[in-house]
């Protein structure tokens, strides 16, 4: 078992550049997925999916703790955009949300 993979509506995603090159995305209710460019393995971050799967966490809390793992970093913040996960399209405002902090 693990989460769902249902990439419509409005999410967040990220370009995936270490451990496997590609996008993580999320649509912050029940899905994550990870898109691996052609000829590139996806086991290492979807290692890191199923084990935040395996622990509990909601999809968001596993792109939240994934995220850092393989997207660029900004000041040690990885790039993560928002907007409708369909076709990676950015919200009109153009801002990034930021990396929820987790809550102890």
């Amino acid at each position: 078992m693990t989460y769902n993979t249902d990439r419509t509506g409005q999410g967040r995603w990220t370009p995936a550049a270490r451990g496997s090159i590609g996008i993580l995305w999320t649509n912050d209710t029940d899905s994550i997925g990870f898109l691996p460019i052609p000829r590139v393995d996806a086991a290492p971050v979807q290692a890191l999916i199923d084990n935040a799967y395996a622990a509990g966490k909601t999809a968001a809390q596993a792109f939240d703790e994934t995220a850092p793992f393989v997207a660029p970093l900004v000041n040690g913040t990885p790039i993560v955009k928002t907007g409708d996960i369909d076709n990676w399209r950015e919200d009109r405002r153009g801002l990034s949300r930021p990396i929820r902090q987790a809550t102890p």
